[in-house]
Formats: C-alpha cells, structure tokens, sequence
C-alpha cells in the first residue's frame, strides 16, 4: 500500500486549496453521532464550503510489485 495526499481544490478561485476548519466535536453532540458536512476554508481566499469528506486527506493505494 502507498500513501496518496488528496487535496480539495476551491471551486471559488480555483487556486487555492480547501482546510477543514470543522469541530470534530460537532459530530459527537448529538444522540445518536452523525456524520454530516464539514465546515473547509480556502487558504487562499477564504471562501467557505462544507464537504462531506475532510480535506487535504490520505487515500492508500495498492502498489503491484
């Protein structure tokens, strides 16, 4: 397996690269925990944007050798 670094590009500016600004403790709040959408900022112009997955992330790859 090798690692593989995934990242969210800002669809507003198209530059910059989508942070997960969210709590993770949001989640836990309620009764019962649900996953919902992340709070990301851009770090390049600030637009804000709520995904569904946390970014930038690690994604494994199978590597045939």
């Amino acid at each position: 397996m090798q690692p593989i670094g995934v990242a969210y590009t800002c669809e507003i500016c198209n530059e910059g690269e989508m942070i997960d600004a969210g709590d993770p403790r949001q989640m836990l709040m309620s009764n019962p925990p649900k996953m919902g959408l992340i709070r990301h900022i851009c770090n390049k112009c600030g637009a804000e944007m709520k995904l569904p997955q946390s970014y930038p992330r690690i994604e494994w790859t199978r590597v045939d050798e």
